[in-house]
């Protein structure tokens, strides 16, 4: 099966590259993707936190790059299936930090992170720090893509169902 292939090139790189390198936590990354699309969200979140260990460092040394950002939205959408809504808010906004750090203040990435940040808030019933993001999402959206683009009415949408939480 792919996942088995990919297993294997992991297993490869952990032995030619070392366990903390870049390389591993690519293939990591490749495997969770994998095994996400298959639904295993469990074993997938052992492989993006590999790769987000490896990406993100042990000592703060973050890996600033689009890979980095990916894992930790990727995780963070594992967190929240499985209803672990405070871990999903911290990578998150680790994932915010790393999109405003590599694209700039204003980029789908942060857009998107603002917006998921939004729906975990609401569900931890913190609905003022939520209508924030989803507003800046909102925002976000509708500089880079104009008012009839799908992003930003899903961010329009999200800030209604806030609403009616308050």
């Amino acid at each position: 099966s792919c996942v088995s292939h990919l297993r294997g090139l992991l297993r490869e790189a952990r032995h030619s590259h070392g366990r903390g390198s870049v390389e591993v936590a690519s293939s990591a990354k490749l495997v969770a993707d994998a095994l996400y699309a298959q639904r295993r969200v469990g074993e997938a979140i052992e492989c993006y936190e590999e790769a987000v260990v490896i990406l993100c460092g042990n000592r703060g040394h973050v890996q600033w790059s689009p890979s980095t950002g990916e894992a930790l939205q990727s995780l963070a959408s594992c967190y929240m299936k499985q209803g672990r809504f405070r871990e999903a808010t911290d990578a998150l906004g680790s994932a915010l930090s790393v999109a405003q750090a590599v694209y700039g203040g204003v980029s789908g990435p942060a857009a998107r992170c603002l917006l998921d940040l939004a729906v975990v808030l609401r569900v931890l019933g913190r609905n003022e720090e939520a209508l924030g993001k989803a507003t800046d999402a909102a925002g976000m959206f509708v500089q880079l893509y104009g008012e009839e683009s799908g992003d930003f009415g899903g961010a329009v949408l999200c800030m209604a169902r806030i609403y009616e939480s308050l």
